[in-house]
């Protein structure tokens, strides 16, 4: 009877155990991914673009766009921390205009360095597909999260930002783990003349 009597508790004990988190996300840093973007800030706005990154070279840049008044709007980041230099270009034809800032350090900092302290935040239904979140919040005003697929933990499919009042929401369209092509990161002709 003694023998039942524990084996019952035990049986009660493995079945009031929460499961355990699912695999923390690894995603590289060296990257290629087509992308589409929503901001919300003074009012929400919708667009589309790139995201390359080689860690190695200490090379980065987000290109995207949105429309504003039917006419594309570009808001392109250059991170060239191989030459000390970062790059912000905005605006499109006659009205675009480039900013030039000196990088701190000559280290590229990682773009998913932040994942290795988020938390587990659950599941969430994305356009039909159940994905798992994890979450990262710094603070009053910062936060991040990304969600991925428990069968290629690896791979973001959502990344959502929060800095301040400006909210961001990324789709990863097609994310590839490679060295990006280098025409990527040229600096563009509009900040030329900061060189």
């Amino acid at each position: 009877m003694k023998i039942l009597i524990v084996a019952a508790v035990l049986v009660a004990v493995c079945y009031a155990q929460p499961p355990p988190p699912p695999v923390r996300p690894v995603i590289p840093e060296t990257f290629d991914s087509g992308v589409e973007v929503t901001y919300h800030e003074q009012e929400t706005r919708s667009g589309r673009g790139y995201i390359a990154r080689n860690q190695a070279k200490n090379e980065g840049v987000e290109d995207l766009y949105a429309v504003v008044e039917g006419k594309n709007e570009s808001r392109i980041r250059l991170e060239r921390y191989d030459m000390g230099e970062e790059y912000y270009i905005r605006g499109s034809g006659t009205d675009e205009h480039c900013e030039m800032r000196k990088t701190n350090g000559t280290t590229l900092p990682p773009y998913w360095g932040w994942v290795k302290d988020a938390h587990y935040y659950g599941q969430r239904k994305v356009r039909e597909e159940t994905l798992e979140v994890w979450e990262y919040d710094h603070g009053p005003g910062v936060r991040f999260e990304v969600l991925v697929n428990a069968e290629n933990v690896n791979v973001p499919r959502y990344l959502n930002s929060e800095l301040g009042s400006d909210r961001r929401e990324i789709t990863f369209q097609k994310f590839d783990a490679i060295a990006p092509q280098e025409a990527l990161f040229v600096v563009p002709k509009v900040c030329g003349e900061l060189l």
